[in-house]
């Protein structure tokens, strides 16, 4: 069944109490005051992606200068994602990925990625995360779903952030720093016990 996409205005946006800045964001990007939300994450995905490449030919300050700037920008982008995720349905049908070769991934619905991967990401998912493979988080990654997160091993090496209303995972090998938030599920593979611990 097609799920009923959604359309933002800036109105919609200021009724829910968006950021100015996601405001203003919303206003540059969109100058005729609408787009689904399925563009408008889809956007913002790209931007996140896209903003941290090589300035070509500047000056060492200019480049310091525009990373600077750019580390801030991306996350902006997440945080606005973030927040539409938070605030609205999810409108995408289910999306299966084969390899994971972007840093940001913000899918509005169900995903399940098959593969194994490792790396500073970035994944906000509006439904459930099935991850097939073995997750070696690094750096600052974040793993977010609004529901559920099904894994096999999560290893965590940095200052990750993993939250679900519950995650179910096999193996899950936290650093000293790693945010867990909502119900963590460790279940035996050779058995059906399960061990239910809450983290905040």
């Amino acid at each position: 069944m097609q799920k009923k996409e959604i359309f933002l205005s800036l109105d919609i946006l200021a009724k829910l109490g968006a950021s100015e800045e996601l405001l203003e964001f919303f206003k540059e990007s969109y100058p005729n005051d609408s787009a689904s939300i399925s563009k408008v994450l889809s956007d913002l995905q790209e931007l996140a992606n896209t903003s941290t490449e090589y300035v070509d030919s500047a000056t060492l300050s200019e480049v310091v200068k525009k990373l600077q700037e750019l580390a801030n920008t991306d996350t902006e982008y997440v945080d606005y994602a973030f927040w539409l995720i938070r605030h609205f349905p999810p409108t995408q049908e289910p999306l299966v990925l084969n390899e994971l070769n972007r840093k940001v991934i913000i899918c509005n619905g169900d995903l399940t990625i098959k593969t194994d991967f490792d790396g500073e990401k970035v994944i906000i998912v509006n439904g459930k995360l099935n991850i097939e493979g073995n997750a070696n988080l690094k750096g600052n990654s974040v793993i977010w779903a609004e529901k559920t997160i099904d894994a096999i091993n999560i290893a965590a090496d940095g200052y990750a952030v993993i939250g679900a209303e519950k995650t179910n995972v096999q193996k899950i090998t936290p650093d000293d720093w790693l945010g867990l938030h909502g119900d963590i599920n460790i279940i035996q593979p050779s058995s059906n016990q399960q061990n239910t611990n809450t983290a905040s």
